[in-house]
């Protein structure tokens, strides 16, 4: 029988928040990157190289999506809350109804957009998810 595991980084990106948050928009991804995402060194390395992929600028990306951040931090506090609270019991169904024999990571993260491939890297789980 597999186990369920919550990898939640919110606590780091909160206190990277309380830093960046009055910068303006290119010293918040670079204080992204350098703080919070140092952290969390694969995470950071699997949204860069999807979007090199795709030949697209990750910094222009998140150019677009930190201003927007002010606006959303409550939102995600409770979505992030929200998840907590819902991992395990969803786990629990999903082992019930499918005959899961495998553990799951539910990867509670801030990034900049990007499938669930990267976390089999953090934890060594192809069978992760992205929340």
């Amino acid at each position: 029988m597999g186990r369920c595991k919550i990898s939640d980084t919110w606590q780091d990106f909160s206190a990277y928040w309380r830093l960046a948050r009055l910068k303006n928009v290119d010293e918040q991804i670079r204080l992204w990157q350098t703080s919070y995402m140092k952290k969390y060194p694969e995470l950071l390395s699997k949204q860069v190289q999807n979007y090199e992929e795709e030949n697209v600028n990750w910094r222009e990306i998140a150019k677009k999506i930190f201003p927007l951040l002010p606006r959303r931090f409550q939102l995600m506090r409770k979505a992030r809350n929200a998840l907590l609270l819902v991992c395990e019991p969803i786990y629990k169904k999903a082992l019930e109804k499918l005959e899961l024999d495998f553990n799951i990571v539910f990867v509670i993260h801030v990034g900049i957009g990007w499938g669930q491939d990267g976390h089999q890297h953090i934890t060594g789980n192809p069978q992760s998810f992205s929340v």
